[in-house]
């Protein structure tokens, strides 16, 4: 909703009294802790990230019952698995110079780990 300002005779397209206040019973005042693993934070903010939401959001919504979509997209999920399909082929392509004894170049297999972490990383 667009307000006239008083002094002005144009158009503000925001509050220019800030945002409303809250309800006392509305207001989020209360802070709950708890403790958890790195392998459970890593697994928790993961499904965040799925479900697009904060970690308050996704840990109160659990908390009350409220219903969480955690699919992911769609073209994320192929992105996601032409990256993999790459990694194991990079994988296929080091293990065969490996076996077989031939020299291989070491420059190539350091672009490749590096490529190869950047890839997991940003899954």
């Amino acid at each position: 909703m667009l307000k006239k300002s008083s002094t002005m005779e144009k158009f503000v397209p925001y509050n220019p009294d800030g945002r409303p206040k809250l309800d006392p019973e509305e207001k989020r005042s209360e802070l709950l802790k708890s403790y958890v693993t790195p392998a459970e934070a890593d697994l928790i903010k993961l499904k965040c990230s799925l479900a697009g939401m904060s970690i308050s959001d996704f840990l109160r919504s659990l908390a009350l019952d409220q219903e969480i979509d955690t699919s992911a997209n769609p073209e994320e999920l192929k992105k996601i698995r032409a990256d993999l399909g790459k990694i194991g082929s990079n994988i296929n392509q080091i293990a065969r110079a490996v076996n077989s004894g031939e020299e291989f170049d070491e420059e190539r297999f350091k672009k490749m780990a590096h490529w190869l972490v950047q890839t997991v990383e940003q899954l």
